[in-house]
């Protein structure tokens, strides 16, 4: 079933303990954003201001997903299996952690395939105090992507652990 959200906004909201800070989905969960506004959410672990499950689609369309944060994974968009992200900007979003546990994907975390239109992906940030972090702006687990008319400027990505850490891909990795 699919579950449409069109012109709403979502703003300060928090899942302290786990996922999805704004908007959750499980599994075979279809979820269509349209001309929405997510600003200034948080998830504890994945998804700051929305999470799609695994074996479900993500759609994100017109949409500004900013200034969200979330513990590990996807600052502001952690897509678990399908993201399709057309005529929005993901912005200002962070992954970072103190934990011992990697942080992947500052503005958005994918792990199935991605198709990015017409879109900014600018100024997110996955950060480390003790491990590796990668994918700043985008980061691509074991994704498939096409990526067409999109900006993606000014990501980083920064892990600071003990012994061997890494930073990698600042703006995709």
């Amino acid at each position: 079933a699919e579950t449409r959200f069109d012109r709403v906004g979502f703003y300060d909201n928090g899942a302290t303990i786990t996922f999805g800070g704004a908007l959750m989905g499980g599994m075979y969960a279809d979820i269509v954003v349209s001309d929405s506004v997510l600003t200034g959410n948080t998830a504890a672990l994945a998804g700051g201001a929305i999470l799609g499950g695994s074996s479900s689609s993500l759609e994100v369309l017109d949409s500004q997903i900013a200034n969200n944060n979330a513990g590990e994974a996807g600052g502001g968009i952690f897509a678990g299996d399908s993201l399709i992200l057309t005529g929005s900007t993901v912005s200002g979003n962070e992954a970072g952690s103190t934990t011992t546990n990697t942080v992947v994907g500052g503005g958005v975390f994918v792990s199935g395939t991605a198709e990015i239109t017409d879109s900014v992906i600018s100024s997110n940030r996955a950060s480390s105090d003790t491990r590796d972090a990668s994918g700043g702006g985008l980061y691509l687990a074991s994704a498939s992507a096409t990526i067409t008319n999109t900006q993606i400027s000014g990501n980083t990505a920064s892990g600071e652990g003990i012994g061997t850490s890494f930073s990698r891909g600042g703006g995709i990795n």
